[in-house]
C-alpha cells in the first residue's frame, strides 16, 4: 500500500465515484489491523517530510464526515443513503475512527499554513464577512445561533461565530465552558475549535470544558456522536454518557464513561424566556415546579416577555417578576396557581 493510493481511494470515496471493489479495498485497509502500523506509518512520513498528495477538496472532507458520524452507507447507483444492517454498522463504527483519523490528517496536513492559525484558517475558508463574539461574564448567557443551534456559556467564557454559516460547515470557537445543542444538518457539519482541539458533529448536545488556564480540555456527549481531534490526529468518536480528556501539556487522551447529567449539571437550573408567551412560560415552569397553572382569562395567555433566572429563584419569585411588568397578578390555591388580570392587550 502507497499514499498515493490511499489517499486516492479516500479522494473517491469524498466523491462518491469508488466503484464497490474500490470501496471493499478501502474498508479492508482501515478495519485490518495488520495494516494499522503501516497506516500510522505512512501518515507519520507524511507528517515528517511535508509531502503533499493529492489535494482533497474540504466541501467533500466534510460530506464524508457527515456519512462516517452517520452512520450510513451510500448506494452508489442511485447516491442516496442506505442504512446499515447492525454487522455493517458494527464494522464501519470500529473503522470510522481510523478513517477520519487518517482523512482529517490527509486534508489538514497537506493545507495547513504557519501564517495563520487552525481557527482563524477555518474562520477564513467559510469566507464569513464579520464575527460575532459574545462573552459571559458573572453569568450563564444563552446564545441562539444563526441556525437555530443553541449554546449556554459558562461565567467567564467567550464564543466567537459569523453572522450567517456559509460554505460547508458551521463553526465557531469556543474559550471557557459551553454546552451545545446543535440543530441536525448532515450536509453541513458543526464544529468548534477549542485552542488546537476541534470537536465535529452534525446534530447533537455536548458540553467543552476548555478555559485557557486549565490544562485539561474535556468534552462530554449528552446526545448524539462526536468526533474529537487535535491537528494530528482524531482523539476519538465519543456517545452519550463518554467523555474525552485532553492533557496540553502531556499531549495525551484519555476516553472514559461518565454520567453526562452530572457533568452539565452547571446549566440545567437555568431558566432562559426569549420573548415568549405567558402561556409558553407557565408549561415551562408548570413542569420545573412540579405544580397546575391556570389562566382565569385568555387574555393573560398571549402576554410575552424575555427574562432570565440562573440562581435557583423560587416559584413564587418567578411569577412575582414576570407578572409585574405584565400588568397581571397570580394566587394560589390549593394545589393550583390562577394567573389573572387584564393582561398586556
Amino acid at each position: 500500500m502507497s499514499k498515493g493510493r490511499l489517499t486516492h481511494l479516500f479522494q473517491k470515496y469524498a466523491d462518491r465515484t469508488c466503484t464497490q471493489a474500490e470501496y471493499a479495498e478501502l474498508m479492508a485497509l482501515i478495519t485490518d489491523e495488520n495494516k494499522a502500523t503501516e497506516i500510522d506509518m505512512l501518515m507519520n512520513d507524511e507528517w515528517e517530510n511535508h509531502v503533499n498528495g493529492p489535494e482533497l477538496d474540504k466541501n467533500n472532507v466534510n460530506q464524508l464526515f457527515g456519512r462516517v458520524l452517520s452512520a450510513v452507507d451510500y448506494d452508489e447507483a442511485t447516491d442516496q443513503p442506505v442504512k446499515l444492517n447492525p454487522v455493517r454498522s458494527w464494522i464501519i463504527w470500529a473503522a470510522a475512527t481510523v478513517l477520519l483519523g487518517v482523512l482529517v490528517f490527509l486534508y489538514y496536513g497537506s493545507n495547513r499554513s504557519d501564517s495563520i492559525t487552525p481557527n482563524q484558517a477555518e474562520i477564513v475558508n467559510n469566507k464569513t464577512e464579520s464575527l460575532i463574539n459574545l462573552v459571559a461574564v458573572d453569568e450563564h448567557r444563552k446564545i441562539k445561533l444563526p441556525d437555530g443551534s443553541i449554546v449556554i456559556l459558562n461565567n467567564k467564557s467567550t464564543l466567537e461565530f459569523p453572522e450567517d454559516f456559509l460554505g460547508s460547515t458551521r463553526e465557531v470557537v469556543l474559550k471557557g465552558e459551553g454546552y451545545f445543542d446543535i440543530k441536525h444538518n448532515p450536509e453541513k457539519p458543526f464544529i468548534v475549535h477549542t485552542g488546537k482541539i476541534s470537536t465535529t458533529v452534525l446534530g447533537t448536545a455536548f458540553n467543552i470544558k476548555a478555559y485557557d488556564k486549565e490544562n485539561d480540555v474535556v468534552v462530554t456527549v449528552t446526545r448524539g456522536k462526536v468526533m474529537v481531534k487535535n491537528e494530528h490526529k482524531t482523539l476519538g468518536i465519543i456517545t452519550p454518557d463518554q467523555q474525552i480528556i485532553f492533557n496540553k501539556t502531556e499531549m495525551k487522551s484519555l476516553l472514559k464513561p461518565v454520567l453526562a447529567s452530572k457533568t452539565v449539571e452547571w446549566q440545567e437550573k437555568d431558566l432562559f424566556f426569549d420573548d415568549v408567551t405567558m402561556d409558553e412560560a407557565t408549561v415551562q415552569l408548570a413542569k420545573r415546579f412540579n405544580v397546575n397553572i391556570k389562566f382565569a382569562n385568555e387574555q393573560s395567555k398571549d402576554c410575552r416577555f424575555t427574562a432570565t433566572f440562573l440562581k435557583e429563584e423560587s416559584l413564587d419569585e418567578i411569577l412575582q417578576i414576570i407578572t409585574s411588568f405584565n400588568h397581571i397578578t397570580y394566587q394560589k390555591k390549593a394545589q393550583e396557581i390562577i394567573i389573572s388580570g387584564k393582561g398586556c392587550k
